[in-house]
């Protein structure tokens, strides 16, 4: 899984909010655009600001941001396209996890740093269950 903090373009009320949610959990097919195919998304799991609680990344890693939205697999512009397929444009997208490795939130725009054995290890665990 990647996870992505998200900014929209267009404020997307309650209820629109919720229909987003829904579809994004069922998968749905994204639209070619230009050069690039159309595709059948696999569901995805997206939780609005208002809703911070119900994840785990750590909330300084998206706070200013719309949403979170975790996907399963990776097509070019993914993201953009699945937000654009619903009527909606993103402004500013940031990856803020692969699977259980969060994004050190002290990093700035181009920085890195080695990682940890610790997360060495979660990514190196992904894909096995011991769950």
């Amino acid at each position: 899984p990647k996870t992505y903090a998200v900014r929209l373009a267009r404020a997307v009320g309650a209820q629109l909010r919720q229909t987003y949610v829904e579809k994004f959990a069922r998968g749905f097919w994204v639209d070619r655009e230009g050069n690039e195919a159309g595709f059948d998304c696999q569901p995805a799991t997206l939780v609005w600001d208002s809703d911070a609680g119900a994840s785990s990344v750590p909330r300084a890693l998206w706070d200013g941001f719309d949403c979170l939205l975790t996907i399963f697999e990776g097509k070019f512009h993914q993201v953009k396209r699945m937000f654009s397929q619903v009527g909606n444009e993103v402004s500013y997208l940031k990856r803020v996890a692969m699977g259980r490795l969060f994004l050190d939130p002290r990093l700035k725009p181009g920085e890195y740093r080695e990682l940890s054995a610790e997360e060495r290890e979660l990514l190196q665990s992904h894909g096995r269950r011991s769950e």
